[in-house]
C-alpha cells in the first residue's frame, strides 16, 4: 500500500472518530479511539446478527432440555 493510500485511509478513520492523531516532533502517532469504535462494532453486530439473542436462547433451551444443540431429534448418532 502507497504512503499515500494510508494517510487517506488515517484521514478518513480519523474524520470518522475511530481514531486520534498527535504529532511528535516530526513523528505523527495514531490510536484507536476504543469507546468509539466498540461502540460502532456493537451497531454493526446489531444489523448484521440481530437473531443472535434467540438463536442463543434456543440453545440454552435445548441444552436445558437435554437435547444436542443444533441436532434434530431424530438423527441419528454419527450422521451428519
Amino acid at each position: 500500500m502507497s504512503k499515500p493510500a494510508v494517510s487517506k485511509h488515517l484521514s478518513i478513520l480519523e474524520s470518522a472518530g475511530l481514531i486520534w492523531r498527535k504529532r511528535e516532533g516530526q513523528f505523527i502517532l495514531y490510536g484507536m479511539e476504543q469507546e468509539q469504535l466498540a461502540g460502532h462494532l456493537w451497531t454493526f453486530m446489531q444489523e448484521v446478527c440481530p437473531p443472535s439473542r434467540a438463536i442463543r436462547r434456543e440453545v440454552r433451551d435445548e441444552i436445558e432440555a437435554g437435547d444436542t444443540p443444533g441436532v434434530a431429534p431424530d438423527a441419528e448418532p454419527g450422521a451428519t
